[in-house]
């Protein structure tokens, strides 16, 4: 894929993608493209919002308290076993 290259030259600019074939029915050269855009983020934002109240339908169907979350240490607390030299 061209947008993949790593040296930052050699790839292809957003003006120039956004007309790739591919991306050209999302490109916000179109017409529409506000439209779209819009109906885009409604459907985003509904299923954001019906993941969410699943999730929470579930932990209250397993007994588990909606609010009391599984703490877990940041990575950088956590100890490693150090092997003998």
């Amino acid at each position: 894929m061209c947008s993949l290259q790593k040296i930052p030259r050699k790839r292809p600019t957003f003006n120039a993608l956004v007309e790739h074939p591919w991306l050209l029915p999302l490109s916000p050269t179109r017409p529409d493209f506000p439209e779209i855009e819009a109906q885009n983020k409604e459907m985003i934002g509904k299923w954001v919002t019906e993941t969410l109240e699943k999730r929470k339908r579930a932990k209250e169907e397993r007994g588990i308290d909606v609010e009391e979350e599984r703490v877990k240490p940041p990575l950088h607390t956590v100890k490693k076993e150090e092997t003998p030299a």
